[in-house]
């Protein structure tokens, strides 16, 4: 099983900051994610972990989210268990994508971009057609650590939504970005050591 998260809110133009902590045990938090959203009611967060077939570690058993914006921008959380696994073989396939009421209406999947992220500050950019809806974006590294930024943008240096993802398990990381507008480019940056490559898969879902 996996938990997945949905965080949206409910007036148009409301900015999500959000952390959202996996918990193994006490002080034992081995999954995290910081969530960033310029606009979470066109830009709702749809992300999860996964847990994959021969994982060394045990699930999380607690989710905890934080919302770190003001009082102004309150946030619905929504975290429900899933049942699909993730071979290490075959990162990235067969997710479900997911909106608030549930398994998203998006049916038709475009072509999959599949690149390999070196860590040291690298990163890799992932541009789709302007009229792609969303896309389906998973991390991967094979069971090594993984500290991860990825960047929704429109335009240089404008960041229209964020996730800084850690995983010290090696966990799978996935999220269905939803894309608003023409923003249309998504770059991934491996904060992690050289040692630690990403493997990311983004997909186009309409």
């Amino acid at each position: 099983l996996s938990s997945e998260v949905h965080l949206h809110s409910h007036r148009p133009h409301s900015p999500i900051y959000a952390n959202v902590d996996y918990w193994s045990g006490p002080n034992d938090t081995p999954r995290k994610m910081k969530v960033f959203s310029m606009d979470g009611y066109e830009r709702p967060v749809n992300a999860r972990f996964t847990n994959p077939r021969g994982g060394s570690r045990g699930y999380s058993s607690s989710v905890d989210v934080r919302n770190e914006g003001p009082m102004e921008f309150p946030l619905s959380a929504q975290v429900r268990r899933v049942d699909d696994l993730i071979p290490r073989t075959s990162y990235g396939s067969g997710a479900p994508t997911v909106t608030a009421s549930g398994p998203s209406s998006f049916t038709s999947r475009g072509v999959a971009q599949s690149k390999s992220v070196q860590g040291g500050g690298s990163n890799e950019v992932f541009q789709f057609d302007p009229r792609t809806q969303a896309v389906e974006v998973t991390l991967d590294t094979e069971g090594m650590p993984c500290y991860a930024l990825v960047e929704v943008l429109c335009g240089p240096g404008e960041p229209r939504q964020t996730y800084e993802v850690y995983s010290d398990d090696g966990s799978p990381w996935q999220s269905i970005v939803d894309l608003p507008g023409y923003s249309a480019v998504i770059q991934v940056t491996n904060e992690g050591p050289l040692e630690f490559p990403i493997k990311c898969r983004a997909e186009a879902i309409e």
